[in-house]
């Protein structure tokens, strides 16, 4: 070879070798990622070169040396490009506190492979209750909660604190029952000085 790669005539006494002549890679992968989430696992990748690239295959399974299967292809998004470009898949099809494991796959135009991982993630167990909204209104004839009767015949309940523990279900409809009773017991007491 007389000539560079940039054109220019090289000396065949005392070669140049510099990074005209060398080949760049067809994919560079940059990073390979998956984050947990309350109802998903995001994976995500990002390539710094994509010549030769036709796109890439992702794959999970329950666990490291379990069997894999193909969750999707995505096509390069950069073909051909000696820039890269940054992916990712939300797995849905996932549950709570399991651990899941993810490899990618690149694919070249030529259906040459190169597998990359595995990585793993868990997907998070929700552990708190959001209440966005409440509201109390007056109940005609019998009174729906006992101490609203008569407010002076029975205290509004208590929480033991040895039931800290309670599940977040019944911990929401203690919240709200206590919330219900207040608001009725605040409600007949403005009643009465009106």
């Amino acid at each position: 070879i007389n000539i560079d790669f940039d054109g220019t005539l090289r000396n065949p006494t005392t070669p140049d070798i510099g990074a005209d002549e060398v080949t760049p890679l067809a994919t560079i992968l940059a990073s390979f990622d998956a984050q947990g989430g309350v109802d998903r696992i995001v994976v995500t990748w990002e390539t710094a070169s994509e010549l030769d690239t036709s796109g890439f295959n992702l794959y999970r399974a329950d666990n490291a040396a379990g069997p894999q299967t193909l969750l999707a292809y995505l096509p390069s998004q950069a073909p051909g490009s000696v820039q890269g470009f940054a992916y990712s898949y939300e797995d849905l099809a996932v549950q709570p506190g399991q651990t899941y494991w993810y490899w990618l796959e690149i694919v070249s135009l030529s259906g040459a492979t190169t597998l990359h991982g595995p990585i793993s993630a868990t997907m998070s167990t929700p552990t708190a209750v959001t209440v966005s909204g409440m509201s109390a209104g007056e109940e005609t004839g019998s009174a729906a909660l006992p101490w609203a009767a008569a407010p002076d015949a029975m205290p509004p309940p208590t929480m033991n604190p040895s039931s800290a523990a309670l599940p977040a279900t019944s911990a929401l409809l203690a919240l709200l029952l206590l919330a219900g009773a207040l608001a009725v017991r605040r409600g007949q007491q403005q009643n009465r000085g009106h």
